[in-house]
């Protein structure tokens, strides 16, 4: 796999940033994960089967402007494709916001929807030349609800404790309660 990226940075006022990017990753060899199975038609099993390249591009725009209350609102965009013919596009806001000098809560909002790859089928035969049994190359939208909360220790080494609750939900089904807590020390 060789990945590649470029992106630039600007600042657009005193108080917001702005930055574009893209990135380019050219795979090639087997992609699939050895232990995914496909349920044929007649109710036997074959190995998941995946095509050997896989080109994939995309490009984001993200602002950051900061707010007179001591935080911030960013906003972000990405889109990708690839020649699986996967088309992705993902929305994100998050609102930072100091409630005190040792205390950021953040809040976060994350849009993603996706088509299908162009092989994925509801039934096999076993005739295909490409299987898979994988829900992530099926066509889906996805939400994702978030905060969190950091508490910043200022001394002779800084650290902070964190916790984050995040609420994800997926159109095929998924659902998941994310709980996090965290410390982050200094080496």
């Amino acid at each position: 796999v060789n990945n590649y990226a470029i992106s630039l940075t600007q600042v657009s006022t005193p108080w917001s940033i702005t930055q574009v990017g893209y990135t380019f990753s050219d795979g090639n060899g087997y992609m699939g994960t050895g232990n995914r199975k496909v349920r044929l038609d007649s109710g036997l099993e074959m190995d998941e089967f995946l095509p050997e390249q896989r080109h994939r591009e995309a490009v984001g725009v993200r602002v950051a402007q900061w707010l007179p209350t001591n935080g911030s609102v960013q906003f972000s965009y990405r889109y990708y494709t690839d020649n699986w013919e996967i088309d992705s596009n993902t929305w994100q806001v998050q609102i930072n916001q100091y409630v005190t000098d040792a205390i950021l809560v953040r809040g976060e909002y994350r849009y993603y929807d996706q088509s299908s790859a162009y092989f994925v089928k509801d039934s096999y035969t076993g005739a295909e030349k490409y299987l898979t049994s994988a829900s992530s190359l099926r066509a889906f939208n996805a939400d994702l609800y978030g905060v969190k909360l950091i508490y910043a220790v200022k001394g002779s080494r800084d650290w902070d404790m964190e916790a984050k609750y995040e609420r994800y939900t997926q159109s095929n089904d998924l659902e998941a309660n994310i709980f996090l807590i965290g410390i982050r020390l200094p080496l």
